[in-house]
């Protein structure tokens, strides 16, 4: 039977794993998300002598874009902790001070029972 300390391991490995699942998730995202826009750009491309053509990006256009990746980056990592959460697993916080807990009672444990024999 395993000791507290190990399930709390597994546990925490476990929670690891699918936070690493969940990055995954948003890599991927991000990865269609650029081959969609390449696709768009490639499609833009053949109608672009019909439309004029910017002289300069306007600084306030990237800046948009920028936060638009950035906003999409933090609903994405929002949503992947939503899910985690309602899947009833706890958060990398959550297990390391249940870790720390468990580790202070076993030292207690182990400092009653060097006690109790002596």
């Amino acid at each position: 039977m395993k000791n507290i300390k190990e399930m709390g391991t597994d546990v925490y490995d476990f929670s690891h794993k699918f936070y690493l699942a969940g990055l995954g998730i948003a890599a991927t995202v991000n990865d269609s998300g650029k081959k969609v826009f390449d696709q768009l750009v490639e499609k833009g491309s053949g109608t672009s002598e019909k439309m004029p053509k910017p002289k300069v990006m306007d600084n306030t256009l990237v800046n948009r874009l920028s936060d638009l990746g950035k906003q999409t980056t933090e609903k994405i990592q929002d949503r992947v902790a939503s899910t985690i959460s309602r899947f009833g697993i706890p958060s990398r916080d959550e297990i390391q001070a249940l870790t720390r807990s468990v580790e202070q009672l076993t030292e207690k444990v182990q400092n009653l029972q060097t006690k109790a024999t002596a």
